[in-house]
């Protein structure tokens, strides 16, 4: 990774948590805790792939904007109850065979529901036992869908993003 894509991901990296603790100082409303993470990821993950055409600083920007919306959706519209069933459906998952679909529902709003689906066999990495699994949200007709690696840590069997 050159000296551009490093300093993109710093600049990025730090805008970024001074978003996020100001958004927790300020108010401690869901929109903005997900729009917060969303632009830390996103624009992380921009400059990552910018940085392969030379494009760091844009991809930085582009990444950041879209998971800086993408989260806010997600954010405003899942309570605490909500992003639990949704995470237990994804460790059930991880569990799972290939491609089995572990459903979940929101017990107050019906129009939020999801499922988690392990789109791998576990394969070794580095040592670790890793799995991608895709999760999909649907808030109010909208389809989010988020496909991310997961590694087992240590002895005690449970699962990090990796």
């Amino acid at each position: 990774m050159g000296k551009l894509a490093r300093t993109s991901i710093m600049i990025s990296a730090m805008l970024s948590f001074l978003v996020l603790t100001s958004a927790c100082q300020t108010t401690d409303s869901q929109k903005d805790t997900g729009a917060a993470v969303g632009l830390i990821i996103g624009g992380i993950a921009g400059a990552l792939i910018g940085s392969r055409s030379g494009g760091a600083q844009l991809g930085a920007a582009l990444g950041g904007i879209a998971g800086s919306v993408a989260g806010a959706m997600i954010g405003a519209k899942l309570d605490e109850a909500d992003r639990i069933a949704a995470d237990e459906a994804r460790t059930t998952a991880l569990a799972a065979t290939t491609g089995d679909r572990v459903e979940w529902r929101s017990e107050e709003n019906t129009s939020v529901h999801g499922y988690a689906t392990p789109v791998n066999n576990q394969i070794e990495r580095a040592g670790k036992t890793c799995r991608t699994v895709t999760q999909v949200a649907y808030i109010e007709g909208r389809e989010i869908e988020e496909t991310t690696e997961y590694c087992r840590v240590g002895s005690s069997g449970r699962w990090v993003q990796g």
